[in-house]
C-alpha cells in the first residue's frame, strides 16, 4: 500500500511566491489574484474549486517567473465559499474565496 503524504503549505513555507493578494474578498462579481513568482516554476496551476472539489476555473503557467495578475469572474456562481488553489511541485497554497 502506497502511503504518500500530501502536505498543504502556508504561504510562508513556499519561498517561490511573494506578495500574494486576492481582492476583493468577499466579492460579488470578480476578484483579482496578484503575486510575484520569484524563482522559475516548472508548472504552476491556479484552480478555483467549489465546495465538493469540482474545478470551476483552471489555468496552467509553465516555466513562469515574474509578476502575475488575473481577474477571475465569479458573478455567475452561486453564493458561498470556494477554494482557490495554487499548485506546484513545491506544494499547495489554499485560500478561501467568498462569493456574496
Amino acid at each position: 500500500m502506497d502511503r504518500r503524504k500530501s502536505y498543504l503549505l502556508s504561504i510562508t513555507e513556499l519561498d517561490f511566491i511573494n506578495n500574494l493578494t486576492i481582492h476583493p474578498n468577499p466579492t460579488t462579481g470578480k476578484f483579482i489574484i496578484e503575486m510575484l513568482v520569484l524563482n522559475e516554476v516548472k508548472e504552476l496551476q491556479i484552480k478555483l474549486l467549489d465546495i465538493i472539489g469540482q474545478v470551476i476555473y483552471q489555468v496552467k503557467l509553465n516555466k513562469y517567473v515574474e509578476e502575475y495578475q488575473k481577474a477571475i469572474n465569479v458573478g455567475a456562481l452561486a453564493k458561498g465559499t470556494y477554494n482557490l488553489q495554487l499548485v506546484s511541485g513545491e506544494g499547495i497554497i489554499n485560500k478561501k474565496i467568498i462569493v456574496e
